[in-house]
Protein backbone atom coordinates (compact mmCIF):
# COMPACT_ATOMS: atom_id res chain seq x y z
CA UNK A 1 0.00 0.00 0.00
CA UNK A 2 2.99 2.31 0.31
CA UNK A 3 3.12 2.63 -3.48
CA UNK A 4 -0.61 3.48 -3.60
CA UNK A 5 -0.19 6.14 -0.90
CA UNK A 6 2.70 7.56 -2.91
CA UNK A 7 0.53 7.73 -6.04
CA UNK A 8 -2.24 9.40 -4.01
CA UNK A 9 0.20 11.97 -2.63
CA UNK A 10 2.14 12.51 -5.87
CA UNK A 11 -1.08 13.17 -7.80
CA UNK A 12 -2.34 15.68 -5.23
CA UNK A 13 -5.02 13.45 -3.72
CA UNK A 14 -4.32 14.72 -0.23
CA UNK A 15 -4.53 18.33 -1.35
CA UNK A 16 -8.11 17.90 -2.54
CA UNK A 17 -9.46 14.92 -0.60
CA UNK A 18 -7.47 15.46 2.60
CA UNK A 19 -4.77 13.49 4.32
CA UNK A 20 -5.83 9.83 4.34
CA UNK A 21 -8.71 10.78 2.00
CA UNK A 22 -11.03 11.91 4.80
CA UNK A 23 -12.56 14.63 2.62
CA UNK A 24 -12.37 18.42 2.59
CA UNK A 25 -14.59 21.36 1.76
CA UNK A 26 -13.61 20.99 -1.90
CA UNK A 27 -13.59 17.20 -2.41
CA UNK A 28 -15.46 14.24 -0.89
CA UNK A 29 -14.20 11.60 1.47
CA UNK A 30 -12.77 8.56 -0.29
CA UNK A 31 -12.57 6.30 2.76
CA UNK A 32 -14.40 3.05 1.92
CA UNK A 33 -15.36 4.37 -1.52
CA UNK A 34 -13.93 1.37 -3.37
CA UNK A 35 -15.77 -1.01 -1.04
CA UNK A 36 -19.25 0.45 -1.61
CA UNK A 37 -21.70 -1.22 -4.00
CA UNK A 38 -21.24 0.09 -7.52
CA UNK A 39 -17.72 1.30 -6.79
CA UNK A 40 -16.18 -0.87 -9.49
CA UNK A 41 -16.05 2.23 -11.69
CA UNK A 42 -13.88 4.27 -9.30
CA UNK A 43 -10.78 3.78 -11.44
CA UNK A 44 -12.71 4.95 -14.51
CA UNK A 45 -13.94 8.04 -12.66
CA UNK A 46 -10.36 8.85 -11.68
CA UNK A 47 -9.19 8.30 -15.25
CA UNK A 48 -12.12 10.05 -16.95
CA UNK A 49 -14.41 11.90 -14.51
CA UNK A 50 -18.02 12.45 -15.59
CA UNK A 51 -18.88 15.98 -16.68
CA UNK A 52 -20.43 17.05 -13.36
CA UNK A 53 -17.41 15.88 -11.39
CA UNK A 54 -15.02 17.42 -13.89
CA UNK A 55 -16.87 20.75 -13.76
CA UNK A 56 -16.56 20.65 -9.97
CA UNK A 57 -12.79 20.67 -10.42
CA UNK A 58 -11.66 17.05 -10.65
CA UNK A 59 -9.00 16.61 -13.30
CA UNK A 60 -8.54 13.38 -15.20
CA UNK A 61 -5.57 11.20 -14.31
CA UNK A 62 -4.01 9.02 -17.00
CA UNK A 63 -2.11 6.70 -14.69
CA UNK A 64 -0.29 3.58 -15.83
CA UNK A 65 -2.18 0.41 -14.93
CA UNK A 66 0.26 -0.52 -12.15
CA UNK A 67 -0.14 2.87 -10.48
CA UNK A 68 -3.94 2.78 -10.77
CA UNK A 69 -3.97 -0.72 -9.25
CA UNK A 70 -1.76 0.48 -6.38
CA UNK A 71 -4.00 3.51 -5.86
CA UNK A 72 -7.13 1.34 -5.76
CA UNK A 73 -5.45 -0.96 -3.19
CA UNK A 74 -4.55 2.06 -1.07
CA UNK A 75 -8.08 3.47 -1.22
CA UNK A 76 -9.48 0.02 -0.37
CA UNK A 77 -7.29 -0.03 2.73
CA UNK A 78 -8.82 3.17 4.08
CA UNK A 79 -11.52 1.76 6.30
Amino acid sequence: MTQGKKVFDDQGGGTCHGEAAVGTAIAPMLVCVVKKPGADNVAEVIHNPPSAISKAGMPSFNLPQAQMKALMAYLASLY
